[in-house]
């Protein structure tokens, strides 16, 4: 399963939890400035034997071409305005994994059974992000 994430490398926006919660047969390709993190993202991945590829900030055509590449876009957010890069993902038919950290996206349209909700995640300790990340990419690698 090919896995995107994009957005800013910052704690707020949860990827350490994605970095713990996905297996090891899956590649990652991460987008977006560094804010801090990706040293201790780097080491998660090293520790876990993950397939990561770190791009830095890209051109608006690198950033199409990852989303063309990708299965899956995960935002795994703890607190999002909007997310954007959600709306970005389903105009280009892929599916998305994100978390009621991104309220908008709450609303109960699975568009078309592309979108997985996590509910719970937010408020929930680091454990329960995890195992909601890993049992939605899980469940998507079986179709």
């Amino acid at each position: 399963l090919k896995l995107l994430y994009v957005g800013r490398l910052h704690p707020l926006k949860g990827v350490e939890f994605l970095f713990e919660a996905i297996p090891q047969d899956c590649h990652l390709v991460v987008i977006g400035k560094d804010e801090g993190e990706g040293p201790k993202l780097k080491k998660i991945a090293a520790r876990r034997g993950l397939d990561v590829e770190f791009r830095g900030v890209v051109s608006e055509d690198e950033k199409e071409s990852a989303y063309q590449w990708c299965d899956v876009l995960v935002l795994p957010t703890l607190s999002e305005n909007f997310g954007l890069v959600i709306a970005e993902a389903l105009e280009r038919g892929k599916r998305v994994i994100t978390t009621d950290g991104a309220p908008a996206w709450g609303d109960s349209n699975d568009y078309g059974g592309r979108l997985t909700y996590l509910k719970g995640y937010r408020d929930g300790t680091d454990e329960i992000r995890v195992r909601l990340l890993k049992d939605a990419i899980e469940k998507l690698k079986e179709h």
